[in-house]
C-alpha cells in the first residue's frame, strides 16, 4: 500500500470503526428499551394479580404453550410461575384468547398452587359498551364471581352461564360473552390441574427479557 493510499485508507477504517461501534452501541440500547419495557408492561398486567408471596422475577420465569383451548387464535400463551424459596406458589396465564361476540377476548388468570382462581383480568376486548363489555373488571364486578373456586368447588360441567345448568351468573343481553370468558376460565384451570407438577417443576433457563 502506497502512502498515498494509506492516507485515504487509514480515515476511512477510522470512520468505518466509529460507525460500527455506534451501532452496537444503539442495539444495546434499544435492547435495554425493549427489555425494560416488557417488564414494565408485565408487571403491569400483572399488579395485584398474584396475591401469594414470592421470590423469584416474574417476568423471567415462564413458559411458552401453544394449547387451542387457551388461545384460539393461535397466539402463544406464557404461563409465569410465583415462586417461594423454589417451591411453587401459583401460576399466571397470560394470554388466555377466546372469541367474544365481537371478537377476541384475551385474559390474564392467576391460580394458586391448590388450583383455585385468585384472579382474572381482562387485557382486550372489543364487546359492545353496556353489554359484552361488561365482562371488563373495568365496567363491572362481574368478573369477580369466579374469585377463589377451583373444579373441585364446582365440576367442569357447571361452568355455564344464563339459562345453562351451571352456577354463574350472565350478563344481560350479552351470554356468548358471557359464556366465552367462563369457558375460558374452566379450560385453563383444567389445564392446571393436569399439568401443575410439570409447570412448578420444569428448570428454565433463558436471557432475561
Amino acid at each position: 500500500m502506497t502512502f498515498p493510499q494509506r492516507k485515504v485508507f487509514i480515515p476511512m477504517l477510522i470512520t468505518a470503526t466509529i460507525c460500527a461501534g455506534l451501532i452496537i452501541s444503539l442495539h444495546i440500547a434499544s435492547k435495554d428499551v425493549i427489555k425494560k419495557n416488557k417488564q414494565q408492561y408485565i408487571l403491569k398486567a400483572t399488579n395485584g394479580m398474584l396475591t401469594v408471596e414470592y421470590d423469584n422475577l416474574i417476568y423471567d420465569d415462564y413458559m411458552e404453550i401453544n394449547n387451542p383451548a387457551l388461545s384460539g387464535d393461535g397466539s402463544i400463551t406464557r404461563v409465569y410461575r410465583a415462586m417461594k424459596d423454589g417451591t411453587g406458589m401459583g401460576v399466571l396465564y397470560m394470554p388466555v384468547v377466546t372469541k367474544g361476540y365481537i371478537g377476541p377476548v384475551s385474559l390474564a388468570i392467576s391460580i394458586s398452587r391448590d388450583g383455585r382462581i385468585m384472579s382474572v383480568r381482562v387485557i382486550k376486548q372489543k364487546e359492545s359498551r353496556g353489554l359484552g363489555a361488561e365482562i371488563d373488571q373495568n365496567n363491572s364486578d362481574w368478573i369477580t364471581q369466579f374469585y377463589g373456586l377451583s373444579l373441585k368447588d364446582v365440576p367442569s360441567e357447571y361452568w355455564r352461564v344464563g339459562s345453562e345448568p351451571g352456577k354463574f351468573d350472565v350478563i344481560s343481553g350479552a351470554t356468548i360473552s358471557s359464556r366465552a370468558v367462563t369457558e375460558a376460565i374452566r379450560e385453563t384451570l383444567e389445564h392446571y390441574n393436569k399439568n401443575n407438577d410439570i409447570l412448578y417443576k420444569v428448570e428454565i433457563e433463558r436471557d432475561p427479557l
